[in-house]
């Protein structure tokens, strides 16, 4: 067995957030499905399936970060209350998680005041120091220019080339890349959990989770007593040979991160030409901290 190789998220990188996304997705990393079919005329898709955004919003569906609202539209100006408390949800952090966040102003939030509370709720190594980025609107008496430059070295806001704007409003989709580059990101922020794989036979509330969701790709959890069983199934496969392995398990004080791959058939090896539905469930004390699934 190895590890599949499966395509990094395919986002058109246009407007104010052109470029690359950062660090490359690993190609051992499950990937994310696009939005299921039955979604795809939801209300609540409709402004998304056809934007540049998608993928970040479904990165955030699929981690259970976020839900899409029906009539929000991606191109249009998101509140800083919501994207500081998405923010917060993203990177573990406790809501409110301080006085100046206790409050938070309703009214969209620009991309500087968004590049600043990125900076003030993380704390990712940009592996560049004292470099300034070349935005043309780049002011080191701005406020928001060292923010402007972390957020710009870590891949989390990228401009659009040549400008930062940063008193242009923050859009929904804009928001949808920046969580999604946030969130991967995470295991920077976090420690080890300590965890332990099951196997067959499983007790009875881990393989009732199993009957349950094998069938669809996600991350299920279930709690019995002080223990809690996660699972991170990798839905239909077209073949015998596939296998998941949940790698890690990270968490902040107030949250949890699972990290998993699917394992794919050699090439040429011979494999029963089945449907299958592979999954992995694992062991850890119960808390009730939220748990997310890494991109």
């Amino acid at each position: 067995m190895k590890p599949s190789r499966v395509l990094t998220l395919a986002v058109c990188l246009s407007f104010w957030l052109s470029g690359t996304a950062g660090a490359a997705q690993p190609a051992d990393k499950i990937p994310f499905p696009p939005v299921p079919s039955e979604l795809q005329t939801d209300a609540a898709w409709i402004y998304w399936n056809s934007h540049y955004s998608l993928d970040a919003a479904v990165t955030l569906w699929r981690s259970g970060i976020w839900n899409p609202i029906p009539g929000h539209h991606p191109d249009e100006p998101i509140p800083q209350s919501e994207f500081v408390n998405l923010l917060l949800k993203v990177t573990g952090q406790e809501i409110p998680l301080r006085e100046d966040v206790q409050t938070i102003p309703t009214e969209p939030v620009t991309r500087g005041q968004a590049a600043k509370r990125v900076e003030e709720l993380t704390s990712f190594n940009t592996g560049i120091a004292n470099s300034k980025p070349s935005f043309s609107d780049y002011d080191e008496q701005s406020p928001f220019a060292s923010s402007m430059s972390y957020v710009y070295h870590t891949g989390i806001m990228l401009g659009n080339g040549e400008q930062f704007l940063p008193n242009e409003p923050l859009t929904r989709g804009q928001a949808a890349l920046v969580l999604s580059r946030v969130l991967m990101r995470m295991p920077q922020m976090s420690r080890p959990s300590s965890f332990e794989h099951m196997n067959s036979p499983l007790p009875e509330p881990a393989k009732a989770m199993a009957e349950k969701n094998k069938s669809t790709f996600g991350l299920y959890s279930v709690t019995d007593g002080q223990v809690r069983y996660l699972m991170v199934a990798a839905g239909e496969q077209p073949s015998a040979g596939y296998s998941v392995t949940i790698d890690s398990i990270r968490e902040t004080q107030n949250a949890l991160y699972v990290q998993a791959r699917l394992n794919s058939p050699e090439p040429g090896e011979p494999v029963a030409q089945v449907i299958t539905y592979p999954y992995q469930i694992v062991k850890l004390t119960n808390t009730t901290k939220p748990v997310y699934l890494l991109p």
